[in-house]
């Protein structure tokens, strides 16, 4: 079974409270991606069936379609019940999307390698958002390589609850990079077309601070401890490696 776009009018069933959305590529002898959603559907399960709260957007970004198509096959073979109802959806790119990607500028002294690689990321953060625009009432960007800890969703409510009061634009579960970050899902549009407009310019990072001085948020609100720690060594650029986090730290 291929990845499957869902269409606008087809998409929602009921609007829930999160929506966490997830790209995956092909990682160098590594697969995480099922522990992840193990994880994040283990510990966000309601107690009857139709309660569910958190909707899961999992993007195939790879380049290599064969290889979508298969893990698609695999993951909707095992949450079969959650795509039906919509909780999960499977998302893929048209290929029309990317821009030239081989003939881009050269910025932060980076190399061409890894230039195109930020460049893509950030096309296909913009594309995830875009779909998961309105879903839910927030979005939360994670990787395809994490573990959660057990009740994240009561932690990330209670966190909301604190901040009521603040003008924030953006809410942060993970100190650096691009994940763990809680946005309004109506705003993800904005940030989607800030990405989308400077892919080659900036790493998403870098981004992320335009955006939060384009919605005028003069302060960063950091959770701890983190909800989030990654599982593997095997970042999707294959030149570089990722450090693993073997625990939570308090």
């Amino acid at each position: 079974m291929k990845p499957t776009f869902v269409p606008d009018n087809d998409r929602v069933s009921t609007k829930g409270f999160l929506t966490i959305g997830i790209p995956t590529v092909q990682r160098k002898g590594a697969v995480y991606i099922f522990s992840t959603l193990e994880s994040l559907v283990n510990n966000s399960r309601p107690k009857t069936k139709h309660a569910w709260e958190v909707k899961i957007v999992i993007l195939f970004a790879d380049t290599n379609k064969t290889y979508n198509d298969e893990l698609a096959k695999n993951i909707t073979i095992v949450y079969h019940d959650l795509i039906d109802q919509k909780v999960m959806h499977l998302v893929t790119i048209p290929g029309n999307y990317y821009p030239d990607l081989d003939h881009l500028k050269i910025t932060y002294n980076d190399s061409t390698v890894r230039v195109k690689w930020r460049s893509k990321q950030n096309l296909d953060y913009a594309y995830l958002m875009a779909y998961s625009a309105n879903l839910s009432q927030y979005y939360l960007q994670l990787e395809d390589d994490l573990l959660t800890r057990e009740g994240y969703l009561d932690n990330i409510k209670e966190f909301i609850k604190e901040h009521k009061k603040h003008d924030w634009a953006m809410l942060d579960f993970n100190e650096s990079g691009f994940i763990g970050k809680l946005y309004h899902s109506p705003d993800i549009v904005k940030l989607a077309t800030v990405l989308k407009s400077f892919f080659n310019e900036k790493p998403c990072d870098y981004l992320i601070s335009d955006f939060l001085k384009l919605m005028l948020q003069q302060k960063r609100y950091y959770y701890k401890p983190k909800l989030f720690r990654h599982l593997g060594l095997h970042s999707s650029l294959s030149i570089n490696k990722r450090v693993t986090d073997h625990h939570f730290k308090r």
